[in-house]
C-alpha cells in the first residue's frame, strides 16, 4: 500500500472515503477528493477523479495507481496498474 502513488475510488461522500483510507492505513494525501465538486456521480466518479488528477498534472509516468468502485450491496471492483505516458 505504501508503494501506491494514487488511490482513485468511488466517492459516495468525503467522510466515507476518508474512513476507507484510514481503515486501509492509506495516506489521505494519496487520494483526491472530488465529492465536493461533483457529489456522488455513481459509475462516473472514478473517471471524473482520474480526469482531475490528469488536469492537475499529478500523475506521472511510472506512478502506481489503485482504482476502485463500489456497487449496490457489498461488491467492489478494483484495478491496480502503472501509468505509462
Amino acid at each position: 500500500m505504501g508503494d501506491v502513488d494514487h488511490f482513485v475510488f468511488h466517492q459516495p461522500s468525503e467522510s466515507v472515503l476518508l474512513g476507507v483510507f484510514d481503515e486501509l492505513g492509506v495516506d489521505r494525501n494519496k487520494g483526491l477528493l472530488t465529492h465536493h465538486l461533483y457529489a456522488n456521480t455513481v459509475s462516473t466518479t472514478v473517471s471524473l477523479t482520474m480526469n482531475e488528477l490528469l488536469k492537475q498534472g499529478a500523475v506521472r509516468s511510472g506512478d502506481k495507481l489503485v482504482l476502485g468502485t463500489a456497487a449496490v450491496g457489498f461488491s467492489m471492483v478494483s484495478l491496480a496498474g502503472i501509468w505509462e505516458a
